[in-house]
């Protein structure tokens, strides 16, 4: 006999899940994950959205809860992004072989990442980098919190090998039920976070060059703001210069 309709409806979760997100109270929010592809035939460029990542929020004010939230926020976007890369990341070493109109045989094609566009909360996540109350607050290099943004010898690059290897080790620990002590004595005074960066497993990114700390950038909606705010401040300290120079100083902003 037969079964019921009613009785597969109910029993299939993909359905349960439908009807979960349809007549919940609480509002689902995702952020889209977007990716401008070129096209070699036309030369043109397009924007595609190819998958969305859930909004994650806690509903407790304490400490320990909020930190397990956010590191299981982190978790849940490296996977979002593994789902996404799962061909890509073999494809960016081996190659793919790809049909192209005028060519009778295909064509080897071998992607690479050139450009993460994000501004900086973004890319620490990406990263696998605390985002604030860290003692190296910048992606590229190993400068020091106090030292940031002053006068000083040049700081050297990140490794990024180093930095891997660390998260590997702090993300096992923290599979392993490792406590916060342990992490971070792992994390030292590196800034990461237990989660291990997916696009570090991309070729060129964490082999090679290692250009995984090389490739973020502002998007356009940023640099629109951020030179606004340029504008703005070189504007406020033409002012300010003008209006000292009668005392024969001059004021100096370091942005």
């Amino acid at each position: 006999m037969p079964r019921p309709a009613s009785i597969f409806i109910v029993t299939n979760p993909v359905v349960l899940f439908l009807l979960w997100l349809f007549t919940s109270y609480v509002a689902n929010y995702a952020y889209p994950i977007r990716i401008r592809f070129p096209n070699i035939i036309t030369g043109k460029m397009k924007w595609i959205t190819i998958g969305y990542v859930p909004i994650i929020q806690s509903n407790s004010e304490d400490s320990a809860e909020k930190s397990r939230v956010r590191i299981l926020k982190d978790a849940v976007f490296q996977r979002c992004l593994a789902v996404l890369m799962h061909r890509f990341i073999p494809a960016s070493q081996y190659g793919e072989p790809m049909v192209v109109p005028g060519q009778e045989e295909p064509v080897l094609a071998v992607p690479r990442v050139v450009l993460y566009a994000a501004d900086q909360p973004e890319e620490r996540r990406v990263l696998g980098l605390k985002l604030s109350g860290c003692k190296r607050p910048c992606s590229h290099c190993t400068v020091g919190k106090h030292d940031a943004a002053c006068r000083g010898p040049r700081s050297t690059a990140r490794d990024v090998l180093e930095h891997v290897d660390l998260q590997l080790d702090a993300a096992e620990a923290l599979e392993d039920g490792a406590g916060p002590a342990r992490l971070s004595q792992i994390e030292g005074d590196s800034s990461i976070v237990p989660i291990v960066p997916v696009l570090a497993a991309v070729h060129g990114l964490g082999t090679g060059p290692c250009c995984l700390y090389q490739i973020f950038g502002f998007d356009m909606l940023h640099v629109r703001f951020l030179l606004t705010f340029l504008f703005i401040a070189v504007a406020l300290d033409s002012s300010s210069v003008r209006h000292d120079s009668r005392k024969r100083s001059t004021s100096v902003t370091w942005f």
